[in-house]
């Protein structure tokens, strides 16, 4: 490196488009720094900037009943340990992937992923993948046979209801 060189920073290589800070380099690809000396001479270099944000990716679905909960997967890649949102605003974390979290949602519900960091970055928007419907089913009709009977003939009549939720017939 040459002493007395003053640095700017650009989007391309005929230094036109200037980057307003060497940290403001959120999205990877190629970008310029120029060199210059006292004396106006020169010099552009291309330098290529890798971001490594986590990805995280929910698939899957599942049928529960009123009351009950599911375990949902997340694939994640990038540094351990991880944590992050659901859609839902449930939280979530661990240190080896695929993640787990559990939900109890009281009516179907579409989870995905909200905030998703890493040990090292926050996952980028496009990182964060899938989707998982969690469908909730009502619980069935509790089963009423009608008041307790005391026949003194041969036969009694039952008053079964029926259900409002479920099916199923009396026999």
């Amino acid at each position: 490196s040459t002493s007395g060189l003053t640095f700017t920073y650009w989007y391309d290589a005929a230094a036109s488009s200037s980057l307003p800070s060497p940290t403001a380099v959120a999205i990877g690809g190629t970008y310029y720094i120029k060199g210059t000396l006292a004396g106006g001479c020169y010099d552009i270099q291309p330098v290529v900037v890798s971001i490594n944000s986590p990805t995280g990716d929910i698939s899957g679905s599942a049928t529960i009943c009123v009351g009950q909960s599911t375990t949902l997967s997340i694939d994640v890649t990038g540094v351990a340990p991880w944590s992050g949102t659901l859609s839902d605003g449930t939280v979530f974390s661990g240190s080896s992937s695929p993640l787990t979290v559990n939900v109890s949602p009281t009516s179907t519900t579409t989870y995905t992923i909200s905030t998703l960091l890493d040990a090292n970055c926050t996952a980028q928007s496009a990182d964060k993948t899938g989707s998982t419907v969690i469908t909730v089913t009502p619980l069935p009709t509790t089963a009423n046979a009608g008041s307790d009977q005391s026949p003194c003939g041969a036969s009694a009549t039952l008053a079964g209801n029926t259900p409002l939720v479920g099916t199923g017939s009396w026999s």
